[in-house]
């Protein structure tokens, strides 16, 4: 990170969403978090079911 200090760590408070990634791509949000599930190609099938299902709305906690 050119701008900041060295050992500067990026850090967000918890519980926090950052979905901005998936909304770049396009992705639903749950897709780009990963976990053992993600690992196999039979996970593209999961993928595509999301991506036809209308968008879950976001929790106002």
């Amino acid at each position: 990170m050119g701008d900041k200090p060295r050992g500067w760590v990026p850090s967000w408070p918890i519980g926090t969403r950052h979905t901005e990634f998936a909304e770049h791509w396009n992705l639903p949000f749950e897709v780009t978090r990963g976990g053992k599930e993600s690992l196999y190609p039979e996970y593209m099938k999961k993928i595509q079911e999301m991506m036809k299902a209308p968008p879950a709305k976001p929790t106002t906690e």
